[in-house]
């Protein structure tokens, strides 16, 4: 969406406390989208958070031709 279709070109008249109420709620909504999505947020950059292919090899792949323990 273009910068320029979110523009108001005509904005309602507000009363103080109905612009102030308006402000309240924006911070709150801001608040509970930055509590909610912390993680994502704070998350290092440079960590890839997609789990790895399971069908590529494994760097250091679990030796699966070991023999069972005896029971």
């Amino acid at each position: 969406m273009p910068y320029r279709d979110l523009l108001l070109e005509d904005v309602p008249e507000l009363s103080t406390k109905t612009a102030m109420e308006l402000i309240d709620t924006l911070y709150a909504l801001a608040d509970a989208l930055s509590n909610r999505y912390y993680a994502r947020i704070h998350e290092d950059p440079e960590e890839d958070p997609r789990q790895d292919d399971l069908f590529k090899p494994s760097p250091d792949p679990a030796d699966f031709d070991d023999p069972l323990p005896k029971f």
